[in-house]
């Protein structure tokens, strides 16, 4: 026998002990593994609970204490759902490190089964477990996890969406068509990337649904790029059209920012990170003081972002293609305090991911449309991560590992699998 041979003699093998072990077992070692790991990254230098929380702490509060004034003058109001998690924890005065711990344990583990499901439903069973056991150990994603920050429901939400979207692309139901619509509704309400998923997957199931009803898939989809175009146009056009309309978009926090730091180009140090947000507050600030309409300093911004991207759109194009490639593999546009522990761990998840799910759209296979339609939701997190965040955080683009994980899991398997078959076939 040869070595590739026994390589593919080997690995069929441990397949098949693998599928001998009933599946409920491999879940709670999968689960016991990821409660180990966070639970280490809870206590690493005796940390615990990082109340930083971007302010979902403090409407968590005033929605524990019926105070809806205090609860709208955040400026993450809209994103009420992960405050609503934390709710409880006000209402009956339970200790704040305890409760937080046991949520986003919960989370991660209602994440690993939807992972599992999907996966499973899609690409089969062993690859499922890969998936899942790849999540559960995933560095970068458990860093975040003592941080009362809304990614951890994300991405619980977010593989809920996965699920609800492939039962609805595989068979169009009236429950399946709701739960799609119900799930995208509730993650749009934990984080703004919420809604660009949702529309991205609301979309690829009316693609898949064009052939159901006798039209052409590529039509409908240009179609519906040409209705997306006009109703941008028309609304630029309302939006310019009408000045309180237009100050009240430009003045929210969320599209000062995005435009200001948007239109810079990507820090490499984190030093740089923090001058880029000062001289924000402070270009913005100063234009806010001496505006006799007295309008706050993200419109202000808002109008420094729109102004750079008129003066030299095409340098804006190049800022913003370059930050998709920092998004996706952030340890290439870093510097100062990165450690080579990072460096290896970033190249190597990120190798995995983008590789494996190019595999498997390239690769001849049966499932590549549902790959497709999750390839393009999670296109959709990189796209608002590129456009808004700050790279440096390396955190809400991790939400696309949610997406890609069962994807490029199955690529490489069909890589494996190709190049075993390949070299059998040249060798008989």
């Amino acid at each position: 026998m040869t070595f590739r041979g026994y390589v593919r003699s080997l690995l069929t093998r441990v397949a098949g002990v693998i599928m001998g072990i009933p599946v409920p077992y491999h879940l709670a070692a999968i689960l016991l593994v990821a409660f180990a790991v966070r639970t280490c990254v809870w206590y690493r230098n005796w940390t615990g609970l990082i109340r930083h929380g971007d302010g979902y702490l403090f409407m968590a509060k005033a929605i524990a204490d019926g105070n809806w004034d205090q609860y709208l003058s955040h400026g993450r109001f809209l994103q009420p759902v992960y405050s609503l998690w934390l709710a409880p924890m006000y209402l009956f005065n339970w200790q704040d490190s305890v409760y937080v711990f046991c949520l986003h344990q919960a989370f991660v583990a209602g994440t690993i089964l939807f992972i599992y499901l999907s996966a499973g439903k899609v690409y089969g069973r062993l690859c499922a477990l890969c998936a899942s056991l790849v999540y559960a150990v995933q560095p970068q994603i458990a860093f975040w996890f003592n941080w009362a920050l809304a990614d951890a429901a994300f991405h619980f939400h977010l593989a809920i969406l996965m699920y609800c979207s492939i039962l609805a692309w595989k068979k169009t139901t009236p429950l399946s068509v709701a739960g799609l619509l119900a799930a995208g509704a509730a993650l749009s309400l934990v984080r703004p990337e919420g809604v660009m998923v949702t529309i991205a997957a609301v979309f690829v199931f009316i693609i898949r649904k064009a052939s159901d009803w006798r039209q052409r898939p590529l039509t409908v989809a240009a179609a519906m790029v040409f209705l997306s175009i006009s109703f941008i146009a028309v609304s630029g056009w309302y939006v310019q059209s009408h000045e309180h309309v237009k100050e009240k978009i430009l003045s929210h926090m969320h599209v000062g920012c995005g435009l200001y730091i948007g239109t810079l180009p990507t820090p490499t140090n984190p030093r740089d990170v923090d001058k880029v947000l000062v001289s924000l507050f402070a270009d913005g600030g100063k234009l806010s003081k001496e505006d006799p309409k007295g309008r706050n300093h993200w419109y202000w911004a808002s109008q420094i972002g729109l102004r750079r991207l008129q003066d030299d759109p095409l340098k804006v194009a190049g800022i913003v293609a370059l930050r998709y490639v920092a998004v996706m593999i952030p340890s290439t546009f870093r510097d100062g305090l990165m450690s080579w522990r990072y460096v290896i761990i970033d190249r190597v998840f990120s190798t995995y991911m983008l590789l494996g799910t190019l595999f498997a759209l390239f690769l001849k296979n049966d499932q590549r449309k549902i790959t497709i339609g999750l390839a393009f939701m999670s296109f959709s997190i990189f796209t608002m991560v590129s456009l808004f965040q700050r790279e440096w955080d390396v955190r809400v683009q991790l939400a696309a590992y949610t997406l890609l994980l069962g994807p490029a899991t199955f690529g490489w398997f069909l890589t494996i699998r190709y190049i075993l078959n390949l070299e059998m076939t040249t060798e008989n």
